[in-house]
């Protein structure tokens, strides 16, 4: 994830299913113990700093 990028515009939040991503001082937090691996949040991010990468990459 490239927070850099992040526009805080919480797409990633508010279209998570799992309810597995939390936001800090605006900022999207994933909680890989509540995430399915869906990459909902990835396809909506306008700025793609979230990722999908296979686990162990």
């Amino acid at each position: 994830m490239d927070l850099e990028k992040c526009r805080k515009c919480t797409l990633c939040w508010k279209f998570c299913p799992d309810a597995a991503i939390e936001l800090v001082d605006g900022l999207p937090v994933i909680d890989l113990d509540f995430c399915k691996g869906c990459g909902i949040c990835a396809n909506e991010c306008p700025t793609k700093c979230i990722t999908m990468v296979k686990e162990g990459e």
